[in-house]
């Protein structure tokens, strides 16, 4: 009788208590993020990479699962929204925290070239010259996490044909989330 009712508790049918928590999570969801401030990028190659930990970033995550579809199979499916939120109390940092780490986008480009031929790599390296490229890059720790950066070498890739890119579709913006 027991397995019965906990059973009937935990269904996931539209009308149960377990589906209403699992559309939208009562229970909070943290999330942190640690970042790492290049201190002597300006050095580099001539000496290892020094870098000082930053934060936790703490941010409050919120769930809501949508275009539920019930299919006759008994399976379901779904999308889910997420959304942060930054949390300014827990957190050790600002997200005004101005944060010197790789240039991802020029490394991703510099990795990307290595079996391409002669003249494409000269192009490549002539583009980051031109654009002014380094192999590190300083911005704000938003800019960095979240809200992401405009970059020339993000406007150059689209322009170029698929098969130089990876197959990777056109972004306007660079942000690890």
């Amino acid at each position: 009788m027991v397995q019965e009712l906990i059973a009937v508790q935990i269904r996931l049918s539209p009308n149960s208590r377990a589906f209403r928590e699992w559309v939208v999570p009562s229970v909070p969801l943290y999330f942190e993020v640690f970042m790492f401030n290049w201190t002597n990028s300006e050095r580099f190659p001539g000496e290892p990479p020094h870098v000082q930990q930053l934060g936790p970033y703490r941010f409050r995550e919120e769930r809501q699962r949508v275009n539920i579809t019930w299919s006759d199979n008994g399976t379901v499916s779904y999308r889910t929204l997420r959304r942060w939120h930054f949390d300014a109390a827990t957190s050790n940092g600002s997200l005004e925290d101005n944060i010197t780490t790789l240039n991802v986008i020029a490394a991703s480009a510099i990795y990307r070239s290595r079996f391409w031929g002669f003249f494409q790599q000269k192009g490549l390296s002539m583009g980051l010259a031109m654009f002014n490229h380094k192999i590190s890059v300083s911005k704000l720790a938003k800019e960095l996490l979240f809200d992401g950066y405009e970059d020339s070498l993000l406007d150059l890739a689209k322009s170029l044909p698929s098969s130089t890119t990876g197959g990777a579709p056109p972004v306007d913006r660079f942000g690890w989330f």
